[in-house]
């Protein structure tokens, strides 16, 4: 920074103190100024390692759901080889876009997940 740009800096920095305001001024070389913390940006979290592809599981399900089934009808969706809880929690979601939240139930039974449309 050149010596006559650093005196303006110095000039406006005691004019900011008279009035009270707090700052922080960093120069291009590094310099600080002011009493104000820097912090920075923060980095979003990892994510979690998925226990399976994207879109694997949903892909394995989906033949298997009408989603034009009749209110009382019951479906059964198969788990293969996947944890049922989440297939069930993909069926879940998949059927709360469809046909809303509170308008069907799921229940898992041994390595299945038991589906009725309520509304």
């Amino acid at each position: 920074m050149q010596e006559i740009q650093l005196k303006q800096v110095q000039r406006a920095l005691t004019f900011f103190d008279a009035l009270g305001i707090k700052y922080k001024l960093i120069t291009p070389e590094g310099e600080e100024f002011g009493v104000l913390e820097v912090k920075l940006p923060q980095t979003r979290r990892p994510r979690r390692p998925l226990a399976y592809p994207m879109g694997e599981v949903r892909k394995f399900y989906r033949p298997f759901i009408d989603l034009n089934a009749t209110i009382g009808s019951v479906q059964l969706v198969p788990a293969g080889d996947y944890n049922p809880e989440k297939v069930r929690s993909g069926v879940s979601s998949l059927l709360k876009e469809q046909w809303g939240k509170g308008n069907y139930v799921t229940h898992v039974v041994g390595n299945s997940i038991e589906v009725m449309r309520t509304a």
